[in-house]
């Protein structure tokens, strides 16, 4: 239940499972979709007022955590108003299968949560600062650096040599995240920078360079919070 007075946008959930024979299995859930409340970049203002209601935990909302997903919305709260009325599927985050084994016991550890002002709050020993700081930072560099290039009357191609020297040069498979353990502040730099870097090249084999230019520089304009620990 969240009993502060600012929206929940996400948690980092630590699950501890105790099997038979005093085995322990620990898995991380977390960390910001993309986009999310936290990072609309490319988000019309719509579409981000329903995630602001349907992807956060109002003040006083209940929200049922398990290891697969979790279930709960805010109308316990409050109904969704006249422009928060979700049209598509059902809103679920998905998680990990329970192990197989016969389990002794479970416990949850919250690491880390941020609220939809940016707030933060936890020991972050899973990373979901550095995750959604790593993230940000590689999404608001490349919108600067396409909204300089623009004005400035450069190429496509050379405002993407610019990008590249940032984020580096896509591979041929998107980059595999971190494991869900505790790891250092660079390696989610790296990660998600090498993520930007493939939305990016997706974005230009689908769209083009000229549409994918104009795609960063909206996302320069995204109501990005100001993050800081509480």
């Amino acid at each position: 239940m969240n009993r502060s007075e600012k929206a929940i946008a996400e948690i980092e959930q630590v699950w501890t499972f105790r099997v038979t024979g005093g085995r322990a299995y620990t898995y991380s859930i977390g960390g910001p979709g993309s986009p999310s409340v936290l990072l609309p970049c490319g988000v019309r203002d719509d579409i981000l007022k329903l995630y602001r209601y349907w992807q956060v935990i109002l003040p006083g909302s209940k929200c049922y955590l398990t290891p697969s997903q979790n279930l709960g919305d805010n109308s316990d709260v409050r109904p969704p108003g006249p422009d928060e009325v979700w049209k598509g599927g059902r809103i679920q985050v998905t998680g990990r299968n329970v192990p197989p084994d016969r389990l002794e016991a479970v416990t949850l550890t919250l690491d880390g949560i941020f609220f939809a002002d940016g707030g933060f709050v936890g020991p972050n020993r899973y990373g979901l600062w550095d995750k959604v700081i790593s993230r940000a930072e590689a999404q608001m560099q490349v919108a600067r650096i396409a909204c300089r290039g623009h004005d400035d009357g450069l190429p496509a191609e050379q405002i993407f040599s610019v990008i590249q020297r940032v984020v580096g040069r896509a591979g041929d498979r998107p980059p595999v995240p971190p494991p869900p353990t505790p790891v250092s502040s660079e390696e989610y730099r790296r990660f998600q920078a090498a993520s930007v870097a493939w939305n990016i090249s997706i974005n230009r084999n689908s769209f083009g360079d000229e549409r994918t230019i104009y795609t960063l520089m909206d996302s320069a304009g995204a109501p990005v919070p100001r993050f800081y620990k509480l």
